[in-house]
């Protein structure tokens, strides 16, 4: 599959599990059975492939999903199909390692095994899984879990996340204003602070940390990063010595936000949002829960906080938290990205068929009071103007980065093309005068108004980024 292509993916949600797909054959308590759901929410296509390794059944179909004759996974999921199929330990003695894998073209590749005492009746110890990396996709989570109710057979659990750069961003500016000091995560994993003036490849830069999914810097002299193992940690200066100074604040997390040093929302592997405190260094911190069964989050404040379902309802949530869910009121339904400019009045909502909203308030009728800004958008960044007007840099379903003006409400907008061939940018606060670029190609770019010819005056940052 090409890059570009690969680019399109905002979503792709793959769970484990029996309660949704109906029973499992009886068996003796030996035996051991994943059945596995890929639920395709992008607009393109995927091909697939998926077997079997050790004393497993063929695989078999399950009613109501896509599979081929011989209850293997079909070789492509276009957009919006879903697939299922399941296999089983055939019994007796399984060694470690015995499983599965499935493999998605500009995913990577997903194994799942049973470890053997799970499988001989000993205890219930989790199964286990692992991905590969591919493209310009993040893992975000695949956990694992072992079930038994009498003689039925053992379920392996699962849950396996990925998102595409787009939506993960792997820069960001240490100062909203100017691009003096940026944090960048490479594609070998390796979190650094680069420092202009920049042109020579790579920049003078110092290493903060390695195995680094997203990151988050405070200043100059302070990081939140997240690592491939699911940890999150708060992590100080002087940088250079791998990993440097740190205190964890959690494990388990899928996304995260900092307000400061001192307060964090993080988004576990389970759909929990929590709201956590200082001091950190013990596992969980200080913390309260604000919300469940959500796949994404805006923290505003300590009070605020926009909440997405993993049922794509959009939610404005506030204090006090603990209760679940909190007092709310719904932005709107079927959305599939946002971002709160004004607090509490005005969202960009993305919804699920591609089309951008500015939505204002007041919230709790669905949809709320809104302008269509543009369709066909993979990925945006908004901004409020000093008169008030809104200025959105909105990246296309082809790859092509624009600069969209006030006012809105004619599908397209005034517009500027900022470039082409585009995975992942981060405007400026300086007037839409300064953007950075990521290409495709991985190289990262400096770029400067005015726009409309392709590629603007630029100037390259690094190459090689995630």
């Amino acid at each position: 599959m090409k890059n570009r292509f690969q680019m399109f993916v905002l979503s792709l949600i793959i769970a484990f599990g029996v309660a949704m797909f109906g029973a499992i054959p009886e068996a003796a308590a030996s035996q051991i059975c994943a059945e596995v759901v890929v639920y395709n929410k992008t607009d393109g296509q995927f091909s697939t492939s998926a077997k079997v390794n050790g004393k497993w059944s063929k695989l078999s179909p399950s009613s109501g999903f896509t599979s081929n004759p011989d209850g293997s996974p079909p070789s492509t999921l276009g957009p919006g199909q879903i697939m299922e199929f399941m296999s089983c330990s055939n019994g007796g003695l399984l060694p470690t390692g015995t499983g599965g894998s499935l493999t998605i073209s500009g995913v990577g590749t997903l194994t799942w095994s049973a470890p053997w005492d799970v499988a001989n009746d000993i205890g219930v110890v989790p199964c286990s899984g692992k991905t590969s990396q591919a493209g310009g996709f993040q893992v975000y989570t695949l956990s694992g879990g072992g079930t038994s109710e009498g003689g039925n057979p053992m379920t392996c659990i699962y849950q396996f996340g990925v998102t595409d750069n787009s939506t993960t961003q792997s820069f960001q500016t240490v100062s909203p204003q100017n691009a003096d000091q940026i944090f960048v995560i490479g594609t070998d994993r390796n979190l650094w602070l680069e420092r202009a003036p920049f042109g020579n490849i790579p920049p003078a830069r110092t290493q903060v940390d390695g195995n680094v999914l997203a990151s988050q810097g405070l200043d100059d002299q302070t990081v939140l990063t997240l690592g491939t193992d699911g940890k999150l940690w708060l992590e100080h200066a002087p940088f250079g010595n791998v990993p440097p100074g740190r205190q964890q604040i959690d494990g388990s997390v899928q996304a995260f936000h900092g307000l400061d040093n001192q307060t964090v929302f993080t988004l576990g592997f389970d759909g929990k949002l929590w709201l956590e405190h200082a001091p950190f260094g013990t596992v969980p911190p200080v913390r309260v829960q604000v919300d469940g069964n959500l796949m994404a989050f805006q923290g505003i404040d300590n009070q605020t906080a926009l909440a997405l379902g993993t049922d794509g309802k959009l939610w404005l949530e506030r204090a006090p938290f603990g209760n679940v869910p909190p007092g709310r009121q719904q932005v709107d339904g079927s959305v599939r990205a946002f971002q709160g400019l004004i607090k509490n009045q005005t969202v960009l909502v993305l919804g699920t068929e591609g089309k951008l909203w500015l939505e204002n308030a007041p919230f709790g009728t669905v949809p709320p009071p809104r302008t269509q800004i543009d369709r066909n958008v993979r990925a945006f960044q908004g901004f409020q103007s000093l008169l008030g007007g809104v200025t959105v840099l909105a990246l296309g379903s082809d790859g092509k980065l624009w600069l969209e003006h006030a006012p809105v409400g004619n599908v397209t907008p005034s517009r500027q093309q900022v470039d082409g061939d585009v995975r992942a940018f981060l405007g400026l606060e300086d007037n839409n005068q300064t953007v950075l670029v990521l290409g495709t190609d991985g190289k990262l770019w400096l770029e400067h108004a005015p726009f409309g010819a392709v590629p603007p005056a630029r100037t390259q940052i690094d190459a090689n980024v995630m």
